[in-house]
């Protein structure tokens, strides 16, 4: 199985360093690219990162750009470095099994999982897994793209997931260059933006998202961290966000 694996990163970087290399061990045929937000800090761990991976990319840091502020600047990171890792793996060349996204602070402390979540994809004729949020309300964005905060529910039938980890099937993934030109549907929630990339993906080929895409935290969709097989979510800080 061949992965490609999109990681995108601020200054954690002794956890990536770690995800990294775990990935390495255990997933010999794995492409990765890191998409680095630049946070002006040049580490022993970020010299190892650059060595280890395939591809690196460093980008400004959008923190310091005067058009974001506390509720847009998140989507926005998230949606360009996730385009610019997934334009890569497409540019690459590669064919890919499976393709793996997830964020710095999303500690990978057994990859095997990676083939167990490919093997779920294709014996249920899945094209994605992600996480969701179920009942829980994120921001939402007005006619006018005004700030509606907790505006957006998180039904049963929502399209909203999480960008911290998730699993494409890598032919379906290239087929429609999914992720590589994601719009900012929603400037106050990334989850938006990522949902709406996979449902148009989906909508070319008239596939239904219920058929398509599976829940990581099926066991209990109302916590979207609740999945643990090999994984600790937001290991820098211990809770989402900074």
């Amino acid at each position: 199985m061949k992965f490609g694996i999109v990681i995108t990163m601020f200054d954690e970087h002794e956890l990536v360093l770690s995800s990294i290399q775990e990935i390495r061990e255990n997933c010999h045929q794995a492409y990765i690219c890191v998409v680095h937000s630049d946070d002006n800090n040049k580490t022993a761990s970020l010299e190892k990162i650059i060595n280890l991976v395939d591809k690196y990319y460093i980008l400004p840091n959008l923190a310091l750009d005067k058009n974001f502020d506390a509720h847009t600047l998140a989507s926005a990171c998230i949606v360009r470095n996730l385009n610019k890792g997934f334009s890569d793996l497409y540019d690459s060349g590669n064919n890919f099994d499976c393709v793996v996204a997830l964020t710095a602070d999303t500690l990978m402390t057994d990859s095997t999982s990676f083939a167990r979540r490919f093997g779920d994809i294709k014996i249920h004729n899945r094209k994605a897994i992600i996480s969701q949020a179920i009942g829980q309300r994120f921001h939402a964005a007005g006619e006018n793209g005004e700030f509606i905060p907790e505006g957006r529910l998180q039904s049963d039938d929502i399209t909203d997931f999480a960008c911290c980890l998730f699993f494409i099937e890598g032919h379906f993934a290239k087929k429609h260059s999914a992720f590589r030109n994601t719009i900012i549907s929603n400037p106050y929630t990334s989850e938006q933006c990522l949902g709406d990339e996979l449902k148009k993906c989906l909508d070319q080929e008239k596939i239904s998202w219920s058929a398509a895409v599976g829940r990581l935290n099926y066991a209990d969709p109302h916590i979207a961290y609740s999945y643990n097989d090999g994984v600790i979510y937001h290991a820098l800080s211990g809770r989402p966000g900074r």
